[in-house]
């Protein structure tokens, strides 16, 4: 299994309202009629303004039941059609993992952690630390409030013509609570003095993005690929 994430910005001349627009209506119909059997479930993220602007407009995620991108089919006239609403892209292939899935779909904002280690460590120390010792931190700390919780460590690759490019984050969490954006705040802000001291421990910097999630392929409550 691995998942693949694409993260993009609107183009200059749209609104964010304009960009999601033509993803909704025009581009997401037609790029989840066009993806191949190998992709098991296909969602969209919308960033959500909060306290700042997100750091992209959008991230997509392709779960792949495949050992490599290779077995992907090219998208054809969706992927022309993308140009229509995005200025800038950039991918990252990760190795998934599940911790927590209750199989329903969450009833609020989904935030998602794009992490980047400390300058002073290995990728693989720095991984090593986020599974073995924060991921059960989190789990401890967030407890029943977690509906859905997912670490993606990135992966060397050739998405650009570049044989062992690195991913443009070290890592992506994800985590799905029943919380809308003050709510959120309200509940990360609480944990904070548990996890930020850990985090600080393995993490050089990260960047938040709460999102809107919508499912184009799959079931909103179906259990997550494994």
């Amino acid at each position: 299994m691995l998942k693949l994430f694409e993260l993009w910005i609107r183009h200059p001349d749209l609104t964010r309202r304009q960009a999601l627009d033509r993803y909704t209506d025009e581009y997401a119909p037609m790029l989840a009629e066009s993806l191949g059997l190998d992709v098991l479930r296909y969602v969209g993220n919308f960033g959500v303004p909060a306290r700042e602007a997100a750091p992209y407009d959008g991230i997509d995620e392709y779960w792949l039941d495949a050992e490599s991108l290779e077995s992907l089919p090219g998208a054809g006239d969706a992927r022309a059609r993308q140009r229509s609403f995005v200025g800038a892209n950039q991918f990252m292939l990760a190795e998934p993992i599940v911790h927590v899935d209750h199989a329903r779909h969450h009833r609020g904002i989904k935030s998602m952690f794009l992490l980047t280690r400390r300058p002073e460590m290995t990728r693989d120390e720095s991984m090593a630390y986020w599974r073995e010792r924060h991921v059960p931190l989190v789990m401890q700390t967030l407890g029943a409030h977690l509906v859905r919780y997912t670490t993606n460590v990135g992966l060397p690759t050739n998405l650009n013509g570049w044989p062992g490019e690195c991913s443009p984050y070290d890592g992506i969490a994800e985590l799905w609570l029943d919380l809308d954006v003050h709510g959120m705040y309200a509940f990360v802000g609480e944990a904070a003095s548990t996890l930020l001291p850990d985090e600080r421990a393995f993490l050089g910097t990260y960047r938040v993005m709460l999102a809107e999630e919508q499912v184009h392929r799959g079931h909103a409550d179906d259990p997550l690929p494994q």
